[in-house]
């Protein structure tokens, strides 16, 4: 097949918790080609799904891929569909193996579907890939870029930050800066220090080294180049209060919106009045009397609901106050997401019910520029705040009151009256005659009736909509490469719909084909109440037929079920307002009796339409922030804010990233210092290796406020008060870090807090755009200091720029400033430019070229120092010469030699082993020397201990003994190495015979250790041969408490708590006991034996093996008789073995009884044995 389409992905689909099927369209080869990713919208956690109908998801394939590519996924749970839940999404995308299981051979069959399989899998992976790649970051085309590979292992790699160096090359682990404190006038500023200005409170990193001159701020400072702005103060606290003044404004515009209604309604009175006039004055007056009654009735109705609105308001928004209110306007507790703006501090601030207090609240990013444009028109929502007595009269349904006044079917209602038996107008004209008219009060008010007159127009168009019926023709048109809906040839628009009317969205054009509209909620669920789907989109009488519900939610949203929301926009659902105020035509009569109220309403009408005017930003304001306990889904636009009740935080909605971010307080910088904190963890008022809690001087709220610096890295903010794993945490006023910083080390603390206040400049920080601008004749001028008198604008001397070859005439004066030569602008001297000073675009030079040496010579020391300003090189005159390292002296020549502190590291050239790479050489007059001396600065005694130890070369080739290397302790002798012509090595021994020998020490016994490099390693002794590899090894493994015997790879035997084990490592391999002895025999009753000679034994484990020999008996026998006292029991019943009589062919029988010392004796045939000599060789088993 061909594949002419790149996706290999879905869009976001969003659960409803109604559907647990969705469809995707992409080719692929078998199942477990297909890849499920489900994203939880509350905690933007993403997981991936397990196949299977017992885990997550199965699969249904389509049954051909090539015309019909794709199938569709099912959630399941417990193997069960699961319907995906509300706040749930998912994107079903493949994972096709990069494997090629094509094999082609010869003569074989080459079928087209096989090998379009193999290409389209080609064609798949590369698209997989390329998927990745679009989602990874990238270089465009014309930049270059070095190697982005890291080397650094993980340690190095802690705590730091990537980035790119000056050469624009990416660069791994650079800190984020070394704070510098406030920035100061004639400072060395190295790349990458951080300091504040204080004539703004921003916050500046340095790009480029150099000492600093001029003054605050640095954006119009003589070296702002080398400055970038990293936090900035003043923007973040302007903004913070145009917020605060901004929200002010907005809550006065809701508010004053309520007497465009009330306007609108004194204009429906004016209809009703209007149309009747047309034919009589009794006519007109009962048209006015009843028009009149309407918009009574309509004003109360509009009266409470803006009561009722403004006291919902009210109690979501408290004003302004001095301290945080502790209950609303009314007395009642407070609601989650209050909002009040504090004068005392000025800033605005939100109410978080979880956590009973209240937080204070910052617009920033990309909403600062929308805030910052309704502070730029305070003016205009201020002038609708100074008409707040005439919003608050009536109420704020302004569409009810608009649909009474065009209602032109009651009025003509009212001429169709007059042809009634009774009419109701002839009653009215009676009303005449009397003392007081109804009618007669109304026609005072003839000029508003006439007011609705002129307006007629509006009134019949609504005629149009109460029909009932509305068709929209939709399209579908590619804008900017993306497709949208066209309603009535416009593009997306946002829509308005009325409960109880029926509306038809025509998609039979073709263009619709393959984007079925469909309609959500403001929750991101499907809704479909009252929807009915007609045909396929794109063909013949095709539509969806929509009557909305009285039940339907005031807001939802057209989209595109295969291409998302982006297709379409917002649907406003409103009521069918004539009908609601014809249901309360009593409160209509009501608002005919309190006409006075109406007409006043109409004396202010222009205070209404300024209010009209500004409508739109009211609706902004409302359509910006919300309320809620989950984060929504649908309607979000860059910039909205919401309140999430469950979290007790405000939320900023960043349509860059389809993300809710934490708004974040932006305000003062505070400089913490640290105190010590009493209690576990510190007792320390400095950083002492040991105390890890300390007291700051100016904590925030939160950890996320703080800026912390140890030893110029950035420590990670933490949650909790409890000590973390890594970085720090805040617990109250005390920071409280990870592990205890090092003695001594340096730190910064910065808290990020409350709004700034900025005040008048201080002396000397207004900068010349400060000044206002001189005329064109002034073009090119300096502004000219005139001795306290006003400055002036006059032309400078520009004669050293335009002349290609000044003559100065004499010495050149700076007058106190600097002479800029740019990258590669050279000062040359000498006739052949023998020396050059300057800088290219990445070092500074001193090029001596020309003729002789390059002397630099002073009249006193001599120092070279770096940009830090501390000492590098100290030549000093008829003196030493020394060398630092961070300003601490390491090395230094003297009359009498050299000599230096800290470690000495000496690298040969190339590290080959011939005498010209000699890495230390060291050479004495003599025959004997002791090359290296060393002793401590500790004195002993009285005199100074520097001679504790020596390394020395002994050249002893006179006396025989050839060349030595000694080590000594004091005058001891500890190592000899090289003695004589062996090269043996002697150790408390001073003539080795053997390579290696190691003597005690006095009279002491001698200890050879091999100690292993950690617990659970291995002590190993090898042996070898010069052309063999290791062929023996003793090994001890300190962790399982055993020796091992090795020859070659294989073990021989080892030595564990069972003993010597052969043939396995258990108890049952185990000899634990070996022994070998004499033991002399003992004979029951008289018996005995003159000779007794050779008894032994031998003892292995638990066998023991006794001999022995007897001769010469005398006593007599009894029936029983025992040899005893033998030497270890026996174990078992019974111990036997044969017993022979020397010299003659007898043979007894020997055997010992369990537990037992004694061996008791018979001949073969179980009678007496009578022996005069045995000899005895007898093997029996013992108990241990």
């Amino acid at each position: 097949m061909t594949i002419n389409s790149t996706t290999r992905k879905t869009n976001v689909l969003v659960g409803n918790g109604n559907t647990a099927t969705y469809p995707f369209a992409f080719k692929v080869f078998k199942d477990e080609d297909v890849v499920v990713k489900k994203l939880e919208a509350a905690t933007s956690a993403e997981t991936t799904l397990t196949l299977g109908v017992s885990n997550d998801y199965i699969v249904t394939l389509s049954a051909d891929q090539n015309s019909n590519p794709g199938g569709s996924i099912t959630l399941k749970s417990g193997g069960n569909n699961q319907n995906l839940a509300s706040g749930f999404s998912i994107v079903i995308t493949s994972a096709v193996e990069p494997l090629q299981g094509t094999d082609l051979t010869n003569q074989g069959g080459f079928f087209p579907e096989v090998i379009n399989d193999a290409l389209d899998k080609a064609v798949v992976l590369h698209q997989q890939q390329q998927e990745k790649l679009d989602r990874s970051i990238s270089f465009s085309l014309t930049n270059t870029i070095g190697s982005l590979e890291i080397t650094e292992n993980a340690a190095a790699r802690k705590n730091r930050v990537l980035g790119f160096d000056n050469t624009g090359e990416f660069e791994v682990l650079k800190e984020l800066g070394t704070y510098r404190g406030n920035w100061a006038a004639s400072t060395a500023y190295a790349v990458r220090d951080l300091v504040k200005d204080t004539s703004t409170n921003n916050i500046f990193f340095c790009n480029t080294a150099h000492t600093s001159s001029g003054a605050q701020p640095l954006t119009t400072n003589t070296h702002s180049a080398n400055w970038d702005l990293i936090v900035d103060a003043a923007t973040a606290t302007t903004s913070a209060t145009n917020a605060a003044s901004s929200a002010t404004a907005a809550a006065s515009s809701a508010t004053a919106a309520a007497t465009s209604a009330t306007a609108a309604a004194t204009s429906a009175t004016s209809a009703a009045s209007s149309a009747t006039t047309a034919t009589t004055k009794a006519t007109a007056a009962d048209t006015a009397k009843t028009a009149a009654e309407t918009a009574q009735a309509a004003a109360e109705t509009a009266k409470t609901a803006a009561e009722t609105a403004l006291d919902s308001f009210d109690d979501r928004y408290l004003g302004t106050k001095s301290s945080n209110p502790t209950l609303d306007n009314d007395g009642n507790a407070l609601l989650d997401g209050a909002l009040y703006f504090n004068t005392t501090s000025n800033i605005m601030r939100v109410y978080d019910l979880g956590n009973t207090t209240w937080l204070e609240v910052t617009i920033v990013g990309s909403d600062l520029t929308n805030t910052n444009t309704v502070a730029g028109a305070i003016s205009n929502v201020n002038a609708v705040g100074g008409s707040i007595a005439n919003v608050n009269t009536v109420a704020t349904n302004i569409n009810n009151v608009n649909t009474v006044a065009a209602d032109i079917a009651k009025v003509v209602k009212v001429a169709d009256d007059l042809n009634e038996t009774v009419s109701e107008i002839e009653v009215a004209a009676a009303d005449l005659q009397e003392t007081t008219s109804e009618i007669d009060t109304v026609a005072n008010s003839i000029a508003n009736v006439d007011l609705v007159g002129q307006n007629i127009g509006n009134i019949n168009a609504l005629g149009q909509v109460l029909a009932g019926q509305t068709t929209f023709t939709i399209t579908v048109q590619n804008v900017g490469g993306s497709n949208y809906f066209f309603v009535d040839g416009v593009q997306a628009p946002a829509l308005n719909l009325i409960r109880g009317y029926t509306y038809i969205f025509d998609q039979s054009n073709n263009t619709n084909s393959g984007h079925p509209l469909a309609f959500k909620d403001g929750s991101g669920n499907s809704y479909t109440s009252g929807v009915t789907v007609n045909g396929t989109a794109g063909q013949a009488n095709a539509n969806v037929t929509f009557v909305i519900p009285s039940n339907a939610p005031a807001s939802l949203r057209y989209y595109c079920t295969v291409h998302g929301n982006g297709m379409g926009n917002t649907i406003t659902v409103g009521d069918d307002n004539i009908g609601v105020v014809a249901s309360s035509i009593s409160n209509v009569n009501t608002v005919g009796g309190a006409i006075a109220n109406v007409n006043n309403v109409g004396s202010n009408i222009a205070n209404v339409n300024t209010v009209a005017t500004g409508l739109a930003g009211v609706n902004a304001f409302a359509e910006r922030y919300r309320v809620g306990s989950t984060n929504p889904t649908s309607n979000n636009d860059n910039g909205d804010l919401f309140y999430n009740t469950n979290l007790g935080k405000l939320l900023v909605y960043n349509a860059t990233t389809s993300a809710w971010e934490e708004t974040q307080t932006i305000g003062n910088f505070f400089i913490n210092t640290i105190s010590q904190f009493s209690g576990t963890g510190g007792n320390s008022a400095t950083f002492n290796g040991a105390a890890y809690k300390f007291t700051l001087s100016n904590a925030g709220q939160f950890a996320q406020q703080m800026l912390v610096s140890i030893n110029g890295v950035v420590q990670k903010p933490n949650a909790g008060t409890g000590q973390p794993s890594e970085g720090f945490a805040l617990d109250g006023s005390e920071i409280v870090f990870s592990s205890a910083p090092p003695t001594g080390a340096d730190y910064f603390i910065v808290t990020i807090g409350a709004t700034v206040s900025i005040g008048t400049p201080s002396n000397g920080t207004v900068t010349p755009a400060s000044f206002a601008n001189g005329t064109s004749n002034n073009n090119g001028k300096f502004l000219r200091a005139n001795n306290g008198a006003a400055p002036s604008f006059e032309t400078v001397n520009t004669d050293l720029v335009s002349d290609s070859s000044p003559q100065l005439g004499g010495d050149l004066q700076s007058n106190g400033n600097d002479i800029d030569f740019a990258d590669n602008d050279k000062a040359v001297f000498g006739s052949g430019s023998d020396l050059q000073i300057y800088h290219d675009s990445n070092n500074s030079l001193i090029n001596a070229s020309g003729t002789g040496n390059l002397i630099i010579q002073g009249a006193n020391d001599i120092i070279l120092r770096p940009a830090d300003g501390e000492v590098g090189i100290d030549i000093n005159a008829n003196g030493a010469v020394d060398l630092y390292y961070d300003n601490s002296k390491k090395f230094e020549t003297s009359s009498t030699g050299n000599q230096g502190t800290g470690v000495l590291k000496l690298i040969s050239g190339n590290g080959s082993t011939s005498s010209d790479d000699n890495i230390l050489h060291i050479v004495s007059g003599g025959t004997a020397t002791r090359g290296i001396k060393l002793g401590t600065g500790r004195a002993t005694g009285s005199a100074q201990n520097d001679g504790m130890g020596y390394i020395d070369a002994i050249d002893s080739e006179s006396s025989g003994y050839g060349a030595q290397i000694q080590l000594r302790v004091n005058a001891s002798r500890i190592i000899n190495v090289g003695y004589q012509a062996n090269k043996y090595v002697g150790i408390n021994e001073d003539d080795p015979g053997y390579e290696l020998v190691v003597a005690a020490q006095d009279a002491n016994e001698s200890t050879l250790q091999i100690k292993a490099g950690g617990n659970g390693k291995e002590s190993n002794i090898l042996f070898g041969a010069p052309d063999d590899a290791d062929v023996g090894k003793i090994s001890y493994d300190h962790n399982g408490d055993h020796m091992k015997f090795i020859t070659g790879t294989t073990e021989r035997f080892r030595v564990n708590s069972n003993g010597i084990c052969l043939g396995g490592t258990g108890s049952a391999n185990g000899l634990d006991d070996y022994e070998e002895g004499t033991w002399t025999p003992s004979f029951s009753g008289d018996i005995n034996f003159s000779t007794k000679y050779n008894f032994t034994y031998t003892k292995i484990g638990r066998i023991v093996h006794i001999t022995g020999y007897l001769h010469q008996r005398s006593g007599s026998f009894s029936a029983t008789w025992q040899i005893t006292n033998l030497p270890f029991a026996g174990s078992g019943n019974y111990n036997m073995a044969p017993l022979w009589s020397h010299g003659v062919d007898l043979a007894f029988m020997a055997y010992i009884a369990d537990s037992s010392t004694n061996l008791n004796i018979r001949d073969r045939d179980g009678a007496t044995a009578q022996p005069n000599e045995l000899s005895i060789q007898m093997t029996y088993i013992t108990s241990t």
